[in-house]
């Protein structure tokens, strides 16, 4: 009786969801905005400062005695680390992780295949607090709070260089309370949301906020986007373990929205090119489950390691995907243990290719290297020689090589 009633309840909501998102998409016209103003301008009242590197360079603690060694797994810094990336010069070719530290906002570069290396200051710039990081090729879009406002900037790090000569960093800030930020394959630009009294806009800029253009609107407040392709971003709503979610695909030129998938606990990830869409459902009737979906054919394929989405990165160059998963049975509402930080699982990182077929990679804590870890940001080298990962809570470092 109490399964018959949930049924019904979940019915219900899902009724009302799409006659929403039908009345949003056909049934609704809406006066134009322009973007809002301070858009790209200079905040005057913010609380970056500037410090020298001779004190930076005595404030972070790294560890990297790892790099030498056999092991694949190795430690790249401390924590906390409010994010990382990897950047690679020629001539030599030389592979570098560059990353943020959350405290203070300042930044380092680390040469991964060079033994005994040290990290080399990239940035004094001081940003208290910051609480992420999404990356525009070698430089930084960086959110932190400040007088009750989330704050977002564009820090224009140098190109990486194995010089120990430091260079100009510029700021340029972009608008306040951006609460989700995705960049395009090609990193000249960048789509964001501010919500509205009806839900969300969605802007698309050059990624330090000049130009921006509105480009879209939906009828939900919390939204997560990620753009695979130059003319694709794709949308969906905050997962969140047995509430109905949807995800739609956004036409960048046009702004048309397209409901493509609808699932409990719905949270999703896409390859480059959008040939694949790996998407993740809890606290329906299948119970937890992870699909992978053909998006030429339109089918679906369940996978047996059962992933969260966002802990996968997609290759540039094959279809191909590097996730975390649990090395053991999580419940099914971890998915919400996640995002509170209170999951605390091992994980084992794993290859997913597109003939459905997973290859174990790398287990931190065993004798690969490292510690056991619930992974978060993961992130691949250029050359996809190198992934990086942050171990969720202490937020340290870790490099992985993957050939």
């Amino acid at each position: 009786m109490n399964l018959n009633w949930k049924l019904i309840g979940i019915l219900i909501g899902t009724t009302a969801l799409l006659v929403l998102v039908s009345w949003f998409l056909f049934g609704r016209q809406e006066t134009p905005q322009t973007p809002p103003e301070n858009f790209g301008s200079l905040n005057t009242q913010t609380d970056v400062s500037l410090s020298s590197g001779e004190e930076q360079s005595q404030n972070t603690n790294t560890n990297n005695a790892q790099n030498g060694s056999n092991l694949r797994i190795f430690k790249i810094s401390d924590g906390p680390v409010a994010g990382a990336t990897f950047v690679q010069t020629l001539n030599p070719t030389t592979t570098i992780a560059r990353f943020v530290m959350a405290d203070n906002g300042r930044s380092f570069d680390l040469p991964v295949d060079v033994p005994g290396a040290v990290p080399r200051v990239v940035s004094n710039t001081t940003i208290p607090g910051v609480a992420e990081v999404t990356w525009v090729g070698p430089a930084g879009i960086l959110q932190y709070v400040n007088q009750n406002a989330l704050k977002t900037l564009l820090l224009n790090l140098p190109a990486a260089t194995t010089s120990t000569q430091s260079a100009p960093v510029r700021i340029q800030f972009l608008a306040n309370d951006i609460k989700s930020i995705a960049v395009s394959p090609d990193a000249t630009k960048v789509v964001y949301l501010l919500q509205t009294t009806t839900g969300s806009d969605g802007y698309i800029a050059n990624p330090d906020g000049t130009q921006a253009r509105k480009a879209f609107s939906l009828p939900f407040a919390q939204i997560q986007l990620v753009w695979p392709t130059q003319n694709t971003v794709l949308a969906y709503t905050a997962p969140a373990y047995g509430v109905m979610g949807m995800a739609f695909t956004i036409e960048v030129e046009s702004g048309v929205v397209t409901p493509l998938l609808s699932a409990a606990g719905l949270s999703l990830s896409a390859s480059w090119g959008l040939d694949r869409v790996v998407y993740h459902t809890t606290g329906g009737t299948a119970g937890r489950i992870t699909y992978a979906r053909n998006m030429q054919s339109g089918t679906n394929a369940a996978i047996s390691f059962d992933p969260l989405p966002e802990q996968c990165i997609w290759s540039r160059t094959f279809i191909v995907s590097y996730c975390a998963t649990a090395a053991t049975y999580v419940p099914e509402n971890y998915i919400d243990l996640y995002h509170l930080g209170t999951g605390g699982v091992g994980q084992q990182i794993v290859s997913y290719d597109s003939n459905n077929y997973a290859t174990l990679i790398a287990i931190p804590g065993s004798a690969d290297g490292g510690i056991t870890s619930e992974i978060d940001d993961m992130a691949l080298s250029p050359d996809e020689r190198y992934l990086l990962y942050i171990k969720k809570g202490e937020r340290s470092l870790w490099g992985v090589r993957l050939f």
